[in-house]
């Protein structure tokens, strides 16, 4: 059974760069309304009202991409991407990513991946669950995965490794340039390890994620595997 709020009407309100168009869905948690609105750089947004209201989205990520681009320090307080706003730095996990506290458009309070929010896969504390029809999970995102992996004859394109755990990986960040999220060019498969190792070093997203770093990691990871 759906609760109800009492609906607060903000067609036409400007919050931040959005400005409410009108009301969407009652597809949030417990039948929240999702106001469609546009931002003033021209893109439309689906998003809940009460983020609007609180001031946790006041974009549509736009800003978030121009700010993540002159990162050179991977240091994401107040940023916000795909309705979750990084709060402060937790811990880093045995794998050495880096777990960030974050806050959910709904309000609550959650610790994860930052690397999980940036790619998309993450977008909110566990409240809302989308319908994925064109990001990770989509057809279209594994039949890219599937072609990346082909072009590589499923074998990792660092050290050759073929067992544990192949990952088709973004050349440059498509949280950055959403434009080349399906680009077969932008794609390159690793093994988890190098994968990992070469995030560890150059950072989760940024300006670093580049062809130049991935053949620069590429010559180096190549070299310690010959000393081994």
């Amino acid at each position: 059974m759906l609760h109800m709020g009492k609906f607060i009407d903000i067609t036409n309100k400007t919050f931040g760069y959005l400005t409410a168009i009108k009301v969407y869905d009652r597809g949030g948690c417990q039948g929240a309304i999702r106001w469609l609105c546009r931002c003033k750089c021209g893109k439309e947004f689906i998003t809940l009202g009460r983020g609007l209201r609180d001031g946790v989205i006041d974009n549509c990520g736009c800003r978030t991409s121009e700010k993540l681009r002159n990162h050179k320090f991977h240091d994401l307080r107040g940023i916000i991407y795909n309705n979750v706003t990084f709060i402060e730095f937790s811990h880093k996990n045995k794998h050495r990513q880096s777990r960030w506290k974050c806050r959910c458009h709904c309000g609550k309070y959650f610790i994860t991946l930052a690397c999980c929010i940036l790619n998309g896969h993450t977008t909110s504390c566990g409240c809302y669950r989308p319908r994925l029809s064109n990001g990770r999970g989509s057809i279209r995102h594994h039949k890219w995965k599937t072609l990346i992996r082909k072009q590589s004859n499923n074998r990792c394109n660092i050290c050759g490794d073929t067992k544990s755990g192949l990952i088709a990986h973004h050349i440059k960040p498509w949280a950055l340039y959403p434009e080349l999220k399906y680009d077969p060019d932008n794609g390159v498969c690793l093994c988890r390890i190098c994968h990992n190792k070469y995030h560890e070093r150059y950072g989760i997203v940024g300006p670093n994620i580049n062809v130049d770093t991935l053949q620069e990691f590429k010559q180096a990871r190549q070299q310690q595997l010959s000393k081994i």
